[in-house]
């Protein structure tokens, strides 16, 4: 009988990620809370809020120039556990060609799960209830002036870019204003190719819409039930990948989202891939765990747009 060792798989758990999520649809929680490693589960930070103030104008000799002193906001989080287990019993060892083959199907099995855990969280703080109540409904006629405007109202923060779940963009592309717009833009192809989420073409879109992109979640994670009709606009700052918690010292950001990583030395790994045997039912396991918390910082960083009521 084979049985899984318990240790630690950092191995199994690097490049994940890119192999757990398939089809079009993208992992959106990077870019609108950047994953910044932490040591601790739980902690604060301080993070820079809205800047007041104006420049001064032909200020006259040896008065005094008034500064404008950037304001800081003390943010707390508590990390979530969120884990999963993927269970092989001798069967589907054997067919999965042995231990090591069977370990890497079990890992990207049970790190699906986990990533689109992190996903449907993230999508729970971009979705919520005050942002969807105060949210302004599509005009069918003008289909895009909502966005724009959520864009201008958010772009202190950042780059307006819109973030939507593969059936809300299905939806929208179908307004017939929408369609013809595109149409008479970019050809006949643009509706597939949109569609499609070929980024050269979201991006290009998303600018005639008033954003700097489009962004497309899986409806497993961003199809947020009771809110499916809805897509938000939200500031990111592109440099926040590299420097994610010197970004939002320095700059009014939306989020970020800090995430206890499992190994110091793979900042890029999230995950942690355990094996362990069940002796209670015999089988083999092979566990994903990940440690995150999207945080906002900012709720002014982001609004969302309701589909017209006989589109949604």
């Amino acid at each position: 009988m084979i049985i899984f060792p318990n240790e630690s798989r950092p191995d199994l758990a690097v490049g994940l990620t890119r192999q757990a999520v398939v089809g079009s649809a993208k992992i959106l929680s990077p870019l609108i809370f950047p994953h910044w490693g932490v040591a601790e589960k739980g902690g604060s930070f301080t993070a820079a809020q809205r800047i007041e103030g104006s420049a001064t104008s032909d200020r006259a000799h040896n008065v005094a120039l008034t500064g404008t002193q950037k304001a800081s906001t003390e943010i707390e989080y508590t990390i979530t556990k969120l884990e999963d287990r993927a269970t092989l019993d001798e069967a589907d060892i054997k067919n999965h060609g042995g231990e090591e083959p069977a370990k890497a199907a079990g890992a990207l099995q049970s790190a699906r799960t986990v990533i689109f855990a992190v996903e449907a969280v993230s999508a729970a703080a971009v979705f919520d209830a005050t942002a969807y109540a105060a949210a302004e409904t599509i005009d069918a006629d003008e289909p895009w002036k909502e966005i724009a405007d959520a864009a201008r109202g958010v772009k202190y923060y950042g780059e307006p870019h819109l973030f939507c779940s593969e059936s809300w963009l299905s939806t929208f592309v179908s307004i017939e204003k929408v369609a013809e717009n595109l149409l008479s833009l970019f050809g006949d192809r643009i509706i597939v190719d949109v569609l499609g989420q070929v980024d050269t073409v979201l991006r290009a879109v998303g600018q005639v819409f008033g954003v700097k992109g489009i962004h497309v979640g899986d409806d497993d994670a961003w199809d947020v039930s009771g809110k499916t009709d809805a897509a938000a606009v939200v500031a990111i700052r592109p440099e926040a990948a590299a420097n994610p918690i010197g970004t939002v010292k320095a700059q009014p950001s939306y989020g970020i989202g800090p995430m206890f990583l499992p190994d110091p030395a793979n900042p890029e790994t999230f995950l942690e891939i355990d094996t362990a045997f069940v002796p209670t039912t015999k089988v083999n396991a092979v566990d994903a765990t990940a440690y995150y918390k999207p945080t906002v910082i900012n709720s002014d960083g982001h609004k969302l747009v309701k589909l017209p009521a006989s589109e949604s």
